[in-house]
C-alpha cells in the first residue's frame, strides 16, 4: 500500500529509533503509535493550557504536537482502511478491566460515555473481550498488572493494524483520525476513556507518551537524559514523592558526569551484560547511606510509604538485605531477575533497573546499619 502521509519529521526519526531500542514486537509498536495518535490531544491539553491563555495559540500548539510525528495528507486517510469495532472493543475492555475489575468502580464508564442509539459513539458498537477479563480476574491494581495490560492492549491493536498492512506512520495517522471522529460525537466520553489508559500506563510507556511534549518544550533535558533516567522519573510519580528528591539527587551523581552531562562509561545499559548492570545498581544504591544524603535519613524515617517499612531501624547483613530486595522485586513487582536478564526486552530491562535502583536506595536508608 502506498504511503501518502508526510513522514519527513526529525521527531519521527528520533521516536522510531527509541522504539527500536526498546525491543518490542512490530505489533506492539504499531498499537502504541496508533494510541499515541488517538491520545495526543487528551494527554497534552492540560499542559498546553498551563502555558498559554490565548485560544488561538492553544490551538496552534496542539496542532503542532499532533503533526510532530507525521503530517496527514488529505489525499489518503488510513482510517478508511479500519473497521473500528476491534479497536473500540479494546478501549472499552481496557477501561472495564481497570475500573470494574481492578478498582471495583462498577458504573464509572456509564457516567461519562454517552449511550448513543445510532451506534456512532466510541464504544456503542464495542464488546468487552471476555478472554482479557479472564486474564485479569482477581489481579491487583499495581504496576506489574498495569504493564501487562498495557502490552496486551498495544499488541491487540497492532495485530489488527498489521493485518491491514498499515505501516507505522499510517497507524499513527489513523489514530489521530479515530480520535477526531469520536471526540466530535462524544467529547467527554472519548477523553474519559483515553485518560483511563493514559493514567494507568507503566513508567516506560508514560515516558514514551511524554516525548512529544518534552521534545517540543524541553529538548535539552530530553537529549541529556538516558531512557533509564526518564523511566525512573515517571516511576517517582507513583512512589514516595517526599523522598524521591533525595534518591534523584544521588542518581545524578551516580549515573552522570557533569560539564558536560553524560552517562558515565560504567553504565553502558545497551552493551554491558545485564547481570553486571543489575549487580552494579544494587551495590551502588546501597551506598547512598555513605553520601551526603545519609545526613537526611530522618526524613526517610518520617514516612511509612514503603513496601517494606518493617525495615526501619533494622540491622542486617548486606547479603540479607540484597535477598530482601530480590524478594520484593520478584514478588511485589512480579519481575523475575533471571528472566529479565535472559528474556526481557530492553525497555523492560530498563524499567526493572529503575525500580531496582529506587527500592534499593530507599530501603537502604531505612536501616539502622549494615552488619559487618
Amino acid at each position: 500500500m502506498e504511503n501518502l502521509t508526510n513522514t519527513d519529521t526529525v521527531f519521527k526519526t528520533f521516536f522510531d529509533q527509541t522504539l527500536e531500542r526498546c525491543g518490542w514486537s512490530e505489533e506492539v509498536q504499531k498499537g502504541l503509535l496508533f494510541f499515541l495518535g488517538t491520545s495526543i490531544v487528551t494527554a497534552n491539553t492540560d499542559q498546553i493550557l498551563n502555558r498559554y491563555t490565548d485560544e488561538t495559540r492553544i490551538q496552534e500548539e496542539l496542532h503542532y504536537l499532533i503533526r510532530l510525528y507525521a503530517k496527514p495528507n488529505e489525499a489518503y486517510d488510513p482510517f478508511n482502511e479500519i473497521e473500528s469495532t476491534p479497536i473500540s472493543s479494546a478501549i472499552l475492555t481496557y477501561n472495564h478491566i481497570v475500573l470494574h475489575e481492578l478498582l471495583k468502580q462498577e458504573d464509572e464508564i456509564g457516567k461519562y460515555v454517552k449511550s448513543n442509539p445510532n451506534f456512532s459513539s466510541i464504544i456503542s458498537d464495542a464488546n468487552v473481550l471476555e478472554d482479557w477479563t479472564n486474564d485479569f480476574k482477581d489481579s491487583k491494581y499495581k504496576l506489574a498488572t498495569l504493564h501487562r495490560l498495557n502490552l496486551k492492549f498495544f499488541e491487540y491493536i497492532g495485530q489488527y493494524l498489521k493485518a491491514l498492512h498499515l505501516d507505522n506512520t499510517q497507524c499513527y495517522v489513523a489514530g489521530i483520525n479515530f480520535y477526531q471522529k469520536y471526540q466530535s460525537i462524544d467529547f467527554e466520553g472519548t477523553n474519559f476513556l483515553n485518560l483511563t489508559i493514559i493514567d494507568t500506563l507503566s513508567p516506560v510507556f508514560k515516558t514514551l507518551f511524554s516525548y512529544p511534549l518534552l521534545y517540543t518544550y524541553h529538548p535539552n533535558e530530553l537529549n541529556a537524559n538516558h531512557l533509564f533516567s526518564s523511566i525512573l522519573q515517571f516511576f517517582y510519580l507513583n512512589a514516595n514523592t517526599d523522598i524521591a528528591k533525595y534518591v534523584h539527587q544521588y542518581h545524578h551523581q551516580l549515573f552522570y558526569t557533569q560539564n558536560p552531562r553524560k552517562v558515565r562509561k560504567e553504565w553502558n545499559f545497551e552493551k554491558e551484560k545485564r547481570g553486571v548492570i543489575i549487580s552494579q545498581i544494587v551495590h551502588n544504591a546501597m551506598n547512598i547511606r555513605k553520601t551526603i544524603i545519609g545526613n537526611y535519613r530522618s526524613h526517610f524515617l518520617q514516612s511509612d510509604n514503603y513496601i517494606m517499612k518493617e525495615l526501619k531501624d533494622k540491622t542486617m547483613t548486606r547479603d540479607d538485605f540484597k535477598g530482601s530486595i530480590s524478594h520484593l522485586i520478584e514478588n511485589y513487582y512480579e519481575m523475575k531477575i533471571d528472566d529479565v536478564i535472559e528474556n526481557s526486552t530492553h525497555a523492560e530491562f530498563l524499567q526493572t533497573c529503575a525500580i531496582l535502583y529506587y527500592e534499593t536506595a530507599v530501603h537502604a536508608m531505612l536501616l539502622k546499619e549494615f552488619k559487618s
